[in-house]
């Protein structure tokens, strides 16, 4: 036997607290040169365990758990409920393995966790061209929801579900972990910016303007690592970013044409012109753009300000007046979903004047009317829904034929006096179904009563539709 392994301190401090928890004596010779004990004092290993055979009187000291073998949570909850023996209070140097939820170390830990999430995503990037990589889009996005996910994660487990942990409560604030914010915030100004140089392009027609435009932000950005995220890189950052607008303006002055027929005033304001502007936002949100179509912008707002006014005055009329665009709905579901349609179209026009118009003297008038008629259309798409349902339960209530199928009704209806055949199946109830299907596919959790009904309706659909055409 190796004499320094039995002067190990180590090794004898293991087989002390062993030979506690076992009653036994582990200071035999086996024991002290036990091969697994050897790896786990000298190697890599994380495990020790001992295994004792009451039967057979033996202890077998391994690296690995075996399956027969009780759970160490087991065999802690055990030994704890000898605490008052008098052979010592050694139980107490396992607390620590204990599920006991520590501020400091819990903060510790998502700290950490955070560090190491920016550190793999820095070595990841760090190792690609920046500018002229194509898999390096697809990678910041990534990594931006990375950070993002948990970031919101840490916010949940801090602010709420740790707070009503009843075995341990998290008493401390919600935890904010700003290195973390500001490292996601480069990574969205890499994203921007390499989105701007792409957006650039599509208006020079020019040959080779996408590799031009690339080597002279790789050239502004040379010998700069662009991922680093201190207090000091932040400012060099800043300096890099205006050293690539300028040597770009020459470009961007060729583009300002071809952007103007984009941002045209006098074009028809519609949903997908708005998205098209929006989807430009990286290469329309550079200030000096910004300056170049100051006039196109302000007219555009005024456009829009119009716009919005003649919105409100056609909603104002579809919910006073009938609604007859409603092609196979009723004319309350038709009118929901004319609200929703509206709704997304004034959404995406909250977005691009938030984003491009913001700086205009009637950006506050004009985003204080959009927002406010958002709500009235909202207000307007509860008060039509309820009114839907009321309705519907009040027909269903009254036992009106029009809606209400049951079992054991008649699909087939002879009229004796005037020998007609009528099919009770009627066209209101396809209607139901196809009006059930769409609001619940806008997110609407329809009643149970009404549900039912349609379930019913539903069941006899394929036999009423083949009666009618008979």
């Amino acid at each position: 036997m190796d004499y320094k392994k039995t002067d190990d301190v180590r090794r004898r401090y293991i087989l002390r607290i062993a030979s506690h928890i076992f009653a036994a004596n582990f200071f035999e010779e086996k024991f002290l040169d036990s091969p697994a004990l050897n790896k786990f004092c000298d190697s890599s290993a994380i495990l020790l365990v001992f295994n004792r055979n009451e039967e057979k009187n033996t202890v077998k000291l391994t690296n690995e758990v075996e399956k027969e073998s009780s759970s160490l949570r087991t065999e802690l909850e055990y030994w704890k409920r000898k605490s008052d023996r008098g052979d010592g209070q050694y139980w107490q140097i396992l607390e620590p393995l204990s599920n006991a939820l520590n501020l400091i170390r819990g903060q510790r830990l998502e700290e950490l966790t955070g560090v190491e999430l920016s550190q793999t995503i820095s070595e990841k990037l760090g190792e690609t061209d920046g500018w002229q990589s194509e898999v390096v889009g697809d990678a910041l996005e990534l990594s931006i929801g990375l950070c993002d996910q948990w970031l919101f994660a840490v916010e949940l487990l801090t602010g709420n579900i740790w707070k009503r942990y009843v075995g341990n409560v998290w008493r401390g604030d919600v935890l904010k972990l700003d290195f973390l914010i500001i490292f996601k915030n480069r990574l969205e100004q890499i994203s921007s910016l390499r989105k701007f140089g792409n957006q650039l392009t599509q208006f020079l027609d020019e040959k080779d303007a996408v590799k031009n435009v690339q080597e002279i932000m790789k050239k502004s950005m040379k010998n700069f690592n662009r991922i680093l995220y201190n207090e000091h890189e932040n400012l060099s950052w800043a300096v890099k970013l205006q050293d690539v607008y300028k040597s770009l303006e020459p470009a961007i002055e060729r583009a300002v044409p071809q952007i103007r027929t984009l941002i045209n005033p006098e074009k028809f304001i519609s949903d997908e012109n708005i998205r098209n502007l929006h989807n430009n936002k990286h290469l329309l949100q550079l200030p000096f753009i910004r300056e170049l179509l100051l006039p196109e912008r302000e007219s555009l707002l005024l456009r829009l300000s119009e716009s919005i006014s003649d919105k409100r005055q056609k909603t104002k009329q579809i919910l006073d007046d009938s609604f007859e665009d409603a092609k196979f709905l009723s004319e309350i579901a038709g009118r929901i979903l004319w609200i929703r349609r509206q709704l997304v179209e004034l959404e995406n026009e909250d977005a691009f004047v938030t984003t491009l118009l913001n700086d205009l003297p009637l950006y506050e008038s004009v985003k204080a009317k959009l927002r406010e008629l958002i709500n009235e259309l909202k207000t307007a798409e509860s008060e039509q829904y309820d009114s839907w349902c009321r309705d519907l339960n009040a027909a269903i209530d009254n036992d009106d034929r029009t809606v209400l199928l049951e079992t054991s009704a008649e699909l087939l209806i002879f009229d004796h006096k005037y020998g007609s055949l009528t099919v009770s199946y009627n066209d209101r109830l396809i209607k139901l179904l196809k009006e059930i299907r769409q609001l619940t596919s806008l997110g609407f959790t329809i009643p149970a009563k009404i549900v039912s009904c349609a379930s019913r309706a539903e069941s006899f659909y394929k036999y009423g539709i083949v009666l009618k055409q008979v």
